[in-house]
Order: structure tokens, then C-alpha cells, then sequence
């Protein structure tokens, strides 16, 4: 972009950082956001969730609280993407309590979890732990997960994914005990 003469901005740099991410390059993904930082642009939601993704891919927990505390410095409020893609960390990095604490602390900040987000802690957890733990988990955070209005919960993919992944909660009589 630079060279045929169009300057970059947060859309192109996030594009990046995200292309970075999903090869789980934390040094690359953090270099373009520094870059757009010594630009003069301001990373939005998107540009710290993406590198808090590349740090997910590796288990890096460590650079994922410091993007994380960088984000909320800059004014920038973490999404249902920042704590689900902090959850996958601190699962990978088999650190299930901070995970578990991600998770409340999305209930704590209103931000309404998808699908995966308690589910990468629970999958963490049963082969951690043991099934009976995971029932009780599941059930401390079933509150988290009210399905909207339309009686469905989908996650955060493209329309035509969400279309073919979509989840219908059953009504509260027919759930397992």
C-alpha cells in the first residue's frame, strides 16, 4: 500500500495483524500494531483482539494480559472476541482457574459470551478434572448463556456459518439434569 502511494489505516492494519494471528506469529501481529500505534492511528477492538488471538495460538498468556491492559489503557473496551479468544489462551496454556476467571469477569463487564467461549474452558476442565466438575462448572455459568429473544444462541461466524451452526436452546424442563 505504501508504495503505490496509499497510506495504510486501522482497517489494512488490523487485516494484518489478523493474517498474523491466525498463523499464530505473536511477533509479527505485535510489529504491525506498533507500526499503526508510531502511525498516528488508533488500534480499535478489532486490532487488540487479533493479536490477543495470535498469543492464543501459542498459549502465550503473559503477552495476552499486557495486550489486554493495553487495550482498556487506550479506552478500548474488550468484545465477546477478546475474552473468548483469552479463554482459548489460558486453555492452551492449561491455566483453567484464570480462564474461569475470564469468564466472570465477562458476566461482571455485561458482555454477553458466544458459544465457544464456556465451552474451551469446559473442554479444558474435563480432561483436566473429571465429568461430575464440569456438570457442577457448567452450571455455575449456565446463567451466562440466556438465549435472546428468538429462543436461539448463535456465535460470532460469517451469517452463512452462523446459519448452518446455530444453536437452539431447549426449554429448561427438557435440559439434562
Amino acid at each position: 500500500m505504501k508504495r503505490s502511494g496509499v497510506p495504510p489505516n486501522v482497517i489494512s492494519y488490523s487485516a494484518c495483524i489478523g493474517a498474523s494471528a491466525r498463523v499464530g506469529d505473536v511477533a509479527l501481529a505485535e510489529n504491525f500494531l506498533n507500526q499503526m500505534l508510531a502511525a498516528g492511528l488508533l488500534p480499535n477492538v478489532v486490532s487488540y483482539s487479533s493479536v490477543i488471538s495470535a498469543c492464543a495460538k501459542v498459549g502465550n498468556v503473559r503477552r495476552a494480559e499486557y495486550w489486554l491492559r493495553t487495550m482498556r489503557a487506550a479506552g478500548v473496551a474488550p468484545n465477546t472476541i477478546t475474552y473468548s479468544n483469552l479463554i482459548q489462551c489460558c486453555s492452551r496454556a492449561r491455566n483453567c482457574d484464570l480462564a474461569e476467571h475470564y469468564l466472570k469477569t465477562m458476566a461482571a463487564e455485561n458482555v454477553t459470551p458466544n458459544v465457544v467461549s464456556p465451552v474451551k474452558l469446559l473442554a479444558e476442565r474435563f480432561f483436566r478434572l473429571n465429568a461430575l466438575h464440569c456438570a457442577q462448572l457448567w452450571s455455575g455459568f449456565s446463567f451466562l448463556l440466556r438465549a435472546p429473544a428468538g429462543g436461539s444462541l448463535t456465535g460470532t461466524r460469517s451469517s452463512s456459518r452462523r446459519a448452518r451452526r446455530k444453536a437452539t436452546w431447549p426449554a429448561p424442563s427438557a435440559r439434562c439434569a
